[in-house]
């Protein structure tokens, strides 16, 4: 009868639910406020690091990365630690398949309606395009703030993301005009108000691509990649053209392979969809971690 009642906990079976879900590895070893606290400490980190809007930085979310990871490693090993430990363990009434199937279930509905990263209005996009070269590479992973503009308007250097009508592909772009500006562009390089950038080449050696430093009208400084020997139907020069309200003039950064506002007009504020915060990954390991707010 003894024998009927007690049963072998399985390291295996804890460590693969502890993967499944934090805490349901305790679950199984019979601990159900521990696994319930575990649980809502994954919950408490999230909400956390939501609170203070700590994913907006690259710093932060490195943080909360190697947090979250010593805090599911902590969980698994204390789940296979009491499994080995427990040789003679008498079943609890929530110690069957359909409880534990609840309990991912439960999970899954509560991460699905209350997704973190949608709440904080960040998402994440791969960049496949040299148009923004040399400030971003093609294959660079980026983090991009979707409530940026919630409250505040897009300003002079902003790189921004919006969804393009024709092809339906998410693009980024640089601000280089605000509503309320004439914009012109002379030799690839934009004049606001008819004030000509403060420009210097980098790299007067090239033999393909000119690397330029050019100035915004709120001084922020960027670099911006022109051909030596344009392309054939690349537009050098523009006329002279008025932004009206709740529109924005985008460039790309490499001027000679960027199909911005030369070529689609002028961007709607209700069209962008946020502003890029950081590369969050990129196959080039000291490109990660770059802030673009500040390039």
């Amino acid at each position: 009868m003894e024998n009927e009642k007690t049963h072998k906990r399985f390291p295996f079976i804890s460590g693969i639910f502890s993967l499944l879900l934090p805490g349901l590895g305790q679950l199984y070893n019979g601990q159900l406020r521990k696994g319930v606290i575990f649980f809502l400490s994954i919950i408490f980190i999230d909400f956390i690091f939501f609170l203070f809007s700590v994913f907006k930085s690259f710093p932060g979310l490195a943080l909360y990365v190697v947090l979250e990871i010593f805090v599911r490693l902590f969980i698994i090993a204390d789940a296979l630690y009491y499994s080995i430990k427990s040789e003679n363990y008498v079943k609890q009434k929530y110690n069957n398949w359909k409880v534990y199937l609840a309990a991912v279930v439960f999970a899954w509905l509560f991460f699905t309606f209350f997704p973190i990263r949608e709440i904080i209005s960040l998402e994440t996009s791969r960049v496949v395009s040299r148009s923004m070269q040399p400030t971003i590479q093609p294959e660079d992973y980026v983090m991009i703030d979707e409530g940026a503009y919630n409250q505040d308007s897009p300003d002079y250097g902003d790189i921004v993301s919006f969804i393009d009508i024709r092809s339906g592909e998410i693009w980024a772009f640089r601000i280089v005009g605000l509503p309320g500006d004439t914009v012109q562009i002379q030799d690839e390089f934009v004049s606001i108000n008819g004030n000509p950038p403060d420009i210097q080449l980098l790299n007067p050696d090239a033999a393909h691509t000119y690397l330029y430093s050019e100035s915004l009208p709120n001084d922020k400084v960027i670099y911006v990649y022109k051909f030596i020997i344009p392309d054939e139907g690349v537009v050098i020069n523009t006329d002279k053209l008025f932004i009206p309200d709740d529109t924005y003039y985008v460039l790309g950064d490499n001027r000679s392979d960027a199909y911005d506002s030369r070529y689609i007009g002028l961007i709607d504020k209700n069209k962008i969809r946020g502003r890029l915060l950081y590369i969050y990954y990129s196959p080039d390991q000291d490109r990660i971690g770059i802030d673009l707010t500040t390039r």
